[in-house]
């Protein structure tokens, strides 16, 4: 089965799939958590993210301990000396970094090249999840509005015939719009799409409720719930940020109180305009580096930001 779950930013797909994921690691069921990259190494770094998560691998790893990982588990799953070799080398080349990319290359191939490519990832996975468990695996695949046309076609590979897979995939509305005919419920193939909405307004003033108690007066939560338009990120982050400034602070008997007349608070419009003002606050080493290290991407490297305009590390720690 495929579930793909629809939403924009800030309604909570990430905490609807970290609830899941606890739930399966409470009822022993393996799961394979990954996420779609903008600018990543190819259109299938998240299935070497998915090879790393079924071999308990978190970051990278030397090719040596990971061909050893992947050939026992390979023996485990039954398969033949021969056709391990086979897959560890396909497994292998997706998780060189410096071949991802041309692995991908390869897999763009039309006809059966591209087919022999996914199913030799394909049974390698299956092989490690029977090797992990009995009975399912569920993979939580996030961000799939930065997927490629590729992934999307693997991951359609990969809900035929995987009775005993569950994969939840989350994206933005961005993606329907660009693929509706991929992104459409297909009940006889086990692919379902679930849409989230925002909170109501009487569960947006609940949710603020629940995280400071009665430290706002009614008036400033009607407010906060206009200006949220159901957005629990946007209610979360402002309500952070009034207090990294000290706005709202703890009392002893663990409760919140505002520490100012409330017309003082601020009361941005969107969750960039609080981001924005949280940025402004940083010391002005940190601002600096987080401007340096503002690139498409979720990561960088360190030593590349000491080098630009000798930005100090220190901003790290602030």
């Amino acid at each position: 089965t495929r579930w793909l779950i629809v939403a924009p930013p800030g309604v909570g797909k990430s905490r609807l799939l970290t609830e899941v994921a606890d739930d399966c690691a409470r009822a022993g069921v393996p799961v394979w958590r990954v996420d779609v990259r903008l600018g990543g190494a190819s259109a299938f770094e998240p299935v070497a993210q998915l090879l790393l998560a079924a071999l308990g691998r978190v970051g990278s790893a030397p090719e040596s301990e990971l061909a050893v990982a992947l050939r026992d588990r390979l023996r485990a799953a039954g398969l033949s000396e021969t056709r391990a070799e086979v897959l560890i080398e396909e497994s292998l080349t997706l998780l060189r970094p410096a071949e991802s990319a041309a692995a991908g290359n390869a897999a763009r191939l039309p006809g059966a090249d591209r087919d022999e490519r996914f199913a030799a990832w394909l049974e390698t996975l299956r092989a490690l999840e029977a090797s992990a468990s009995a009975g399912p695996t569920v993979w939580l695949i996030e961000d799939l509005h930065w997927a490629e046309p590729d992934l999307l076609a693997f991951l359609d590979v990969a809900v035929t015939g995987a009775a005993s897979r569950a994969i939840l995939c989350t994206t933005r509305p961005a993606l329907v719009e660009r693929v509706p005919e991929w992104c459409a419920e297909r009940l006889d193939q086990s692919i379902r799409r679930l849409d989230l909405e925002p909170l109501e307004p009487l569960d947006a003033g609940t949710l603020v409720q629940r995280l400071v108690g009665d430290a706002l007066a009614p008036d400033l939560v009607e407010r906060i719930v206009d200006r949220s338009d159901g957005n629990a990120l946007f209610i979360e982050e402002l309500l952070r940020s009034w207090i990294s400034v000290g706005m709202l602070v703890p009392t002893d008997n663990d409760r919140w109180r505002l520490s100012g007349p409330p017309d003082e608070l601020s009361l941005p419009s969107t969750v960039q305009a609080i981001y924005a003002a949280q940025l402004d606050d940083l010391p002005a080493n940190a601002r600096r580096l987080a401007r340096r290290a503002s690139v498409a991407g979720r990561r960088f490297f360190e030593p590349s930001l000491v080098a630009m305009d000798r930005v100090s590390s220190d901003g790290l720690e602030a």
